[in-house]
């Protein structure tokens, strides 16, 4: 999966996933995926943490999650608070 990923534009510390809809709080979700084995999570390295720094100062929500469950969870209580818009008429 990382091989090419220079060239498809990664960056090294982004989020693995990334949800581009804003809520009443947030511009977007950002959601880091780390391995929780032998009851030890995995720690962000010195790039994710300047990333996440970054994305939460212009204003993104960021989560770091340890199982599909908890992403499942955030993203569910992320988008409890999606404001929505009524739809526009189309000019086709």
């Amino acid at each position: 999966l990382r091989v090419g990923a220079k060239q498809m534009g990664y960056r090294k510390g982004w989020p693995d996933i990334q949800l581009a809809v804003s809520n009443a709080f947030y511009n977007g979700l950002f959601i880091e995926f780390k391995v929780l084995a032998n009851n030890k999570r995995g720690v962000l390295s010195a790039e994710q943490k300047e990333v996440h720094i970054s994305l939460k100062d212009a204003g993104y929500r960021v989560a770091v999650c340890y199982s599909s469950m908890e992403a499942q969870d955030e993203v569910k209580e992320y988008l409890r608070y999606v404001v929505q818009k009524p739809l526009q008429p189309r000019d086709d």
